[in-house]
């Protein structure tokens, strides 16, 4: 499966954990906002607030490279298309901090292109995780339809759709673990044909 330390921990993470991990997170940001001066020390607001949005990319960013792995091949998604379109949505806070909105003139007609392919990479990051998550679970998916549950869940996800979502992953990456496991292990009394 190839799934680094970080990506393994978020796929076995209770959803009480990672909403802890969410609402943390968010109180920070809240937390810091207050505590600083109007104008300044912005950075360290920007970071907070980057580092929060992280959490959620790193989620699907496992999420979506674990199921990947285990749906059928037909249904495969690009993982480079859906990696650039996370690396988009990453990158979507510095043009939209104020920072940046405070910019000269010349730099709109590079902003507003930005925040649409941004939220479209959302939509398409999101669309893709449901769709899998579906599929993964060995339902047949013949539109929109037939996980647009699991779509506003994931929209949600921070809040609400941790409590619906993240025990299916847990599930899946457990049948997955454990049938890894034993295809692995060793083959007790097997003959040996070749004697």
């Amino acid at each position: 499966m190839g799934l680094n330390a970080i990506s393994k921990w978020f796929l076995r993470a209770t959803p009480s954990l990672l909403f802890l991990l969410f609402v943390f997170g968010y109180l920070a940001e809240v937390l810091v906002s207050r505590a600083l001066i109007p104008g300044r020390h912005a950075v360290l607001l920007e970071a907070v607030s980057v580092l929060d949005g992280a959490f959620v990319l790193v989620w699907m960013s496992s999420a979506g490279s674990f199921l990947n792995s285990i749906i059928p091949p037909p249904s495969k998604f690009n993982l480079s298309i859906f990696r650039a379109a996370l690396v988009i949505m990453a990158l979507y806070p510095l043009f939209a901090s104020d920072r940046f909105i405070n910019y000269p003139s010349s730099v709109y007609p590079i902003s507003v292109p930005f925040h649409v392919l941004a939220w479209l990479c959302g939509f398409y990051v999101i669309n893709l995780l449901s769709k899998s998550l579906v599929l993964a679970e060995a339902r047949n998916v013949s539109s929109f339809f037939d996980y647009a549950f699991e779509f506003l869940l994931i929209w949600v996800f921070p809040v609400i759709g941790v409590w619906f979502i993240q025990p299916r992953i847990n599930r899946l990456y457990s049948k997955s673990s454990n049938s890894l496991a034993v295809s692995n292990g060793p083959t007790y009394g097997a003959i040996d044909a070749s004697r």
